[in-house]
């Protein structure tokens, strides 16, 4: 059977182009540039730490020829310019390590600097998913110290399986007479071994480290997509480096760590580039969920929701002509947040829930019309998103949450609610046109928390070129 043409195109474009165009989209709009350029200052001030520990562990273990092993092994994919500019300072640490065991307050310190490379990646896995870290600092660090000793303990485990492979084979060898071809494929496994021991590097920090749910196999497509690039970006910068680039030219005795700098800034990059296509392929899956929707009316938020029910709303962010926002005030004790019970008196945007096989944009229409008794014709699409986990009538309940923004022509026009059921009226306590600087100045709880700075951005003409992921 063969597949049309355009459904070909179709099924490129949707699963391929149009995932890699929203990474690309997500990428600048969290300013990836900018955050490469700030991990690979931590990189580059994490990394020989991270060194000085190795070896410390190392030597506790008696495993010294390993942590060199590995060293050789792992230089071997670097391009050579930035290895120059490295090495020397590493070998000093394998060759000459400072006196002390690895229980002493200066590695301690040497662990703390360390940890602080994994917390920049963090961040910027943080913002890649468009969410806030809400887990406590000592938690967060705890993670990061456990993230240097686990990975130290990894690398010597992995270096006796890889220093024995060749073992291995001599002894092989010597038995059995082994064709050129065969042991050209050996060498050739060596180098593939070390592609798949970065890819679960990899994987392990897109998995563990963002404040996200995810299912295992979910970062894999910016697993793949990281360590590819990074090992064609390391050959091709190598080329650069060796044929083109003269940073010596510049900036003198520095080149070097110039060279080194830019190498980790492209390596930085591509890391977060990978998360951002993560997110937006789980973006994706969502907006299958919404029949006949268009791509940027589409729901992002987290995937992994369990067996607990599943509420789809659309809310608009309703503009009056001298920029205030219209909310509600509910009072509700039987819709909260199990995090915080005591809040039961809040403010929310007008809107409501989305009724099978609805488009979202129509669900946010239909629901403004009924709750304010007001017609837009100018809605914008999806601008943000908001998952939040509720206890609804005393059953676990996930919102997710879609926002769109209108703009009215009059100042603080009247709100008709006699539109709305006679339940949710009872909840109802006011209707109230809020300008930014109230909304930022209030004690009470509007919900998301976040509404305020999207609000605040909305007015500054800083509309979100994707939905933007809310949290509070």
């Amino acid at each position: 059977m063969t597949i049309p043409l355009q459904s070909q195109f179709l099924w490129i474009w949707r699963y391929l182009m149009r995932p890699l165009w929203r990474a690309l989209v997500r990428f600048l709009d969290h300013d990836g540039p900018m955050l490469g350029a700030s991990i690979a200052f931590s990189i580059l001030l994490a990394i020989f730490p991270f060194v000085l520990f190795l070896v410390a562990l190392s030597g506790v273990l008696g495993q010294d020829t390993a942590v060199r092993d590995f060293i050789g092994y792992a230089f071997e994919y670097l391009p050579v310019e930035v290895g120059r500019t490295i090495y020397p300072v590493i070998a000093n640490i394998m060759f000459s390590p400072p006196k002390g065991g690895i229980m002493t307050f200066s590695m301690i310190g040497t662990l703390w600097v360390a940890s602080s490379g994994v917390e920049s990646l963090r961040t910027a896995l943080d913002r890649a998913y468009g969410v806030e870290s809400r887990r406590p600092f000592w938690w967060r660090r705890l993670q990061g110290l456990g993230f240097v000793v686990g990975g130290a303990l990894g690398i010597l485990i992995v270096m006796l399986l890889i220093v024995a492979g060749p073992l291995v084979w001599s002894a092989f060898a010597a038995l059995v007479p082994v064709p050129e071809t065969l042991e050209a494929t050996y060498n050739s496994a060596r180098y593939l071994a070390g592609g798949l021991a970065l890819a679960f590097v990899i994987w392990g920090l897109y998995r563990l480290l963002p404040n996200v749910k995810q299912h295992w196999f979910n970062p894999i497509p910016g697993t793949l997509f990281a360590t590819i690039s990074w090992l064609l970006a390391a050959t091709l910068y190598s080329m650069y480096l060796q044929n083109i680039a003269n940073y010596t030219v510049t900036y003198g005795s520095l080149g070097g760590v110039i060279g080194a700098m830019m190498f980790f800034s492209f390596t930085a990059m591509i890391f977060i580039f990978g998360a951002e296509l993560n997110a937006a392929l789980m973006e994706q899956s969502r907006d299958d969920s919404v029949p006949d929707q268009d791509g940027s009316d589409g729901i992002a938020g987290q995937i992994d929701t369990g067996e607990i029910p599943r509420r789809v709303t659309a809310r608009v962010i309703l503009f009056d002509s001298a920029d205030n926002v219209l909310l509600f005030r509910h009072h509700d004790g039987n819709c909260h947040d199990p995090r915080r019970p005591e809040i039961v008196d809040f403010w929310v945007t007008p809107g409501g829930d989305v009724e099978p096989d609805e488009v979202l944009s129509d669900a946010a229409l239909r629901g403004l019309a009924k709750e304010t008794g007001l017609a837009v014709s100018n809605l914008s699409t999806c601008v943000a998103t908001w998952d939040i986990e509720l206890s609804l009538l005393g059953t676990l309940t996930l919102f997710a949450e879609n926002f769109f923004v209108a703009r009215l022509p009059d100042v603080k026009p009247e709100v008709d609610i006699t539109g709305i059921g006679e339940d949710e009226r009872a909840n109802l306590r006011e209707a109230r046109w809020w300008s930014a600087s109230q909304m930022q100045a209030t004690r009470d709880h509007i919900m998301p928390a976040s509404m305020i700075q999207l609000v605040a951005d909305l007015n500054d003409g800083e509309a979100p070129r994707t939905p933007r992921r809310l949290v509070g």
